[in-house]
Formats: C-alpha cells, structure tokens, sequence
C-alpha cells in the first residue's frame, strides 16, 4: 500500500481509488432499452379493455411491429420527459392518448398534453442511447432543436436516475380523446366545442 504524507494525513492510494471508482459507479446509470434494434416509433397506445396497457407502435428496417411495455416502465419514461421538456417532477396520476396521438398527462396538480412527435422522438432517443450505451455529455454537436438528443436524454436519467416522485393511478375511464392548442413543449388542454 501506498501513503501520501500531507500536513500530517496519511492517505492510502487503495482508498482514494476505491472512494472515486464509488463516485463513479454513482453517477452511471444502466438504461435498458425498450427493444433490442434500432427502432423507428410511430405511436403509442393504451390498450382499450380494463388492464390499460401501453405499447409502442415502431418499424425495424421495413417490418412493423407492436410490443406492450410495462407501466411503471413506461410511467416512468414520460415522467423524465415532463421533467426535460416542462420541468415538471410531480406524481403522475394517468396518463391517456389525446386525438392528435400525443399523451394527455395528469399529475397532482395539473394536466399536460405532450405532442405525439415529442413522444415519439423521447422513446426512439432513449432506445438509441440504452442500446448504444451513450455517455452523457454537457455540450454535444448535435445539431437539435428540441433539446431532446441521445445525449440530452443520458444526461437526464444519470442526473435524475429515480429520484422523481412515485406514481399513482387514478380509476377513470381508460382513454378519452382530447384536442390539445399547438405551443411549445407540452399545452394545456382545451375544452371540445
């Protein structure tokens, strides 16, 4: 073992690389893709009976394909997406797709309707970035508008990993069409007229 003398402290090398290979590990999150190929989102859905399942409607190479996603997974995804692009961290209580194809989101306090294009581009990015194992980096060359690149989005679960609040879903009916007004990010609903 090796010791540094300073101002009378010893300090073992072993356990200086042991503390920083700990901080290390810390900030590294393991993502898990949702599917194992590169993929291309078209939509996503709620199944219309009692269970409420999500799934991801996507194209590998030319083959259309339908696979169902767990809640909590997929909860916990736009979940992240509320927090990079509206920055909200609240409990979300149910999620519903709206007649534009995005996501009607409710949480504690409020309702927030997501873009389907938004959507789409978060979970192909997320893929992108579980199955390629991308670093987080501050200031990429990605040329992205929405702030919303593999990068950006590695960036946000090793910030973040699961420190959001859990979440809770409400009984309501399973999907509900809703029109959204076209603004930024996210937009509140409006009522149909």
């Amino acid at each position: 073992m090796h010791f540094t003398q300073t101002s009378g402290f010893a300090i073992a090398s072993a356990e200086i690389n042991q503390y920083f290979s700990g901080q290390i590990q810390k900030n590294s999150v393991e993502l898990k893709p949702l599917i194992a190929k590169k993929i291309k989102v078209e939509r996503v859905g709620f199944t219309r009976n009692a269970s409420n399942t999500p799934y991801v409607v996507y194209r590998v190479g030319e083959r259309r394909c339908c696979t169902f996603i767990k809640r909590k997974v997929m909860t916990s995804l736009i979940q992240k997406l509320l927090q990079l692009t509206y920055g909200i961290t609240e409990s979300i209580r149910s999620l519903r797709v709206n007649s534009a194809g995005g996501l009607q989101v409710k949480t504690m306090s409020d309702t927030v309707c997501i873009k389907r294009r938004y959507v789409v581009k978060f979970l192909e990015n997320y893929n992108t970035a579980a199955l390629e194992s991308i670093a987080p980096i501050t200031h990429c060359d990605c040329n992205d508008q929405d702030r919303m690149c593999v990068h950006a989005i590695a960036r946000l679960f090793v910030t973040l990993g699961d420190h959001l609040a859990a979440f809770t879903f409400s009984a309501e009916a399973p999907i509900q069409l809703l029109r959204c007004v076209d603004q930024a990010y996210a937009t509140k609903p409006t009522a149909k007229t």
